[in-house]
């Protein structure tokens, strides 16, 4: 039993650097009905041989049994995800919700069996979440995406091109086609990979897509904030308007950013210079307010996230050291300026040699949720969850969700605004050495205890991944492999998120102010 010290007096030793933040990239090839699919993406419907060929990309496909193939039904009842932004309307290409096939039709051949014991357990036990309606489709560039809304009803993904979101709405590939007596048809070899809107039907004949390595822009009261690659923040209008710079933060920072109380709020990283130096601390910022410090002096950042919760917002960064990984929050709340509440230390995960991620998520009601990748202790790894109701405190209970084994740079991606709360995460399939990567998703309850619900896809690696949940109730993942950044659309199995109040803009504010000021 390790000792007890003090967190705060932990989280402040300031002989132990933070390490530099980085972005690490997200991805996730698709997964027909909750089975694994290699790294090439056969499609819903598609013939898959038997014995898969290696991948040239590193992608490891899995292994198909005929024998084990599982049919797809549902069990029940969602960054990076838009937090706390304008509804996200249903795409309005053609559903296969009408042209998939029935409960009674055979079963899908890209539907395949997995080795892990979570896997085996999801497969065949249905689902919402676990039932892929659309995709996977490929965007047209390698990279980390975010989740908006677009014109006419569509839902639209957008990669960070240079401090611009460059929206896509892709074009998915056609459903399964189902014979009268409700057998598949096998699809045509050339639809069995799937390609870029507008690229020829040939997999192969589609051009290599290009490639970003700045991180997701973030969505939050109709305004999409982008990095570029120098560290300036920019926030437009998503509908289209002006390009406002807003902050300059460190190069590569990722930005996070939530609704509350019917204000904007958004956060970043940037370097300040000390008389020890220069460090990394995580700024805020409300609607046209000038940024604040979010991190206490003496503590460094590594990552930020923020949830908005109704009234205010949750603000969670972490400060990833070599000896240990503290986790810090508090409330941010917009009132005649930007209002934070205490800086608790919540959390105090282990030491890490490598940049740490974690994700804030939410469901429609109820707690805050932080999650930690990391080290439980000298056997376990897995995923620290953090439950946060009312103000955060030092030293608050974790619930953890172990791995089969250790691995370098874990990524997550959790929900906010619907019920229930879904965590998308990368872990290792078992314990064997070599063992490929599996990307998996469950649902998470409100004290942090995480129930896997199926494995998206299985391979040699997955990053930049994003979840995301429409006014239909619909999941929406997205994930980036070696081959691309992938999109799909499943069923869900929650109702429709309310949509949150719109933002007053800053002249409303001032004049609030004035107000509570007489």
């Amino acid at each position: 039993m390790r000792k007890r010290l003090s967190l705060r007096r932990l989280a402040s030793l300031r002989q132990l650097a933070p390490l530099p933040a980085i972005t690490v990239l997200a991805v996730v090839p698709a997964l027909a009905a909750c089975g694994t699919t290699s790294g090439d993406h056969a499609q819903p419907g598609a013939t898959v041989a038997a014995t898969a060929a290696p991948d040239p990309a590193g992608d490891a496909p899995a292994a198909v049994n005929a024998r084990n193939v599982t049919q797809n039904t549902p069990i029940g009842t969602g960054a990076a995800s838009p937090s706390g932004s304008a509804k996200i309307s249903e795409n309005t290409n053609a559903s296969a919700a009408s042209a998939a096939p029935s409960a009674s039709a055979a079963p899908s051949a890209s539907t395949v069996s997995v080795t892990g014991a979570a896997s085996r357990a999801a497969i065949g036990t249905g689902a919402g979440d676990c039932k892929l309606l659309r995709g996977p489709a490929r965007l047209g560039t390698i990279g980390a995406v975010v989740v908006g809304p677009g014109a006419g009803g569509l839902v639209r993904f957008a990669t960070n091109k240079d401090g611009a979101p460059a929206w896509e709405a892709p074009a998915f590939p056609d459903p399964p086609r189902v014979t009268p007596g409700g057998s598949l048809l096998p699809k045509p070899t050339a639809a069995a990979e799937p390609s870029l809107p507008g690229a020829a039907a040939s997999a192969s004949a589609a051009p290599a897509p290009d490639r970003t390595r700045l991180p997701a822009c973030s969505v939050a009261g109709g305004f999409a904030f982008c990095v570029d690659a120098e560290g300036a923040i920019h926030r437009r209008p998503v509908a289209g308007g002006e390009d406002k710079v807003v902050a300059r933060g460190r190069k590569g920072t990722s930005v996070a950013a939530a609704v509350a109380g019917g204000h904007t709020f958004y956060a970043f990283l940037a370097n300040q210079k000390t008389t020890e130096g220069v460090i990394v601390r995580a700024f805020a910022a409300v609607d046209d307010e000038t940024p604040i410090p979010l991190s206490e002096e003496g503590s460094g950042a590594t990552y930020v996230g923020l949830v908005g919760r109704g009234a205010d917002v949750l603000a969670m960064y972490i400060d990833a050291r070599t000896a240990l990984t503290p986790v810090h929050a508090r409330t941010l709340r917009a009132g005649a300026r930007l209002e934070r509440g205490a800086d608790a230390v919540v959390f105090i995960g282990a030491g890490a040699d490598s940049v740490v991620r974690g994700a804030v998520g939410r469901a429609a009601t109820g707690p805050a949720l932080l999650f930690l990748p990391g080290a439980h202790d000298d056997k376990d790894f897995g995923v620290a969850a953090i439950p946060v109701d009312g103000e955060p405190k030092d030293d608050m209970p974790a619930r953890w969700s172990h791995y089969p084994a250790a691995m370098n740079f874990p990524a997550l991606a959790a929900t906010t605004g619907a019920t229930p709360l879904r965590l998308l995460r990368t872990r290792p399939e078992s314990r064997d050495s070599g063992a490929p990567t599996v990307l998996e998703l469950g649902h998470v309850a409100a004290d942090g205890a995480f129930q896997d619900r199926c494995v998206v896809a299985s391979g040699s690696s997955y990053s930049d991944l994003t979840a995301a949940v429409d006014d239909k109730g619909h999941l929406w993942l997205a994930y980036s492999t070696s081959k691309g950044t992938w999109i799909e659309q499943r069923e869900g199995d929650s109702a429709a998120p309310a949509a949150p109040a719109a933002a007053k803009p800053a002249a409303s504010r001032a004049g609030e102010a004035k107000e509570k000021t007489r």
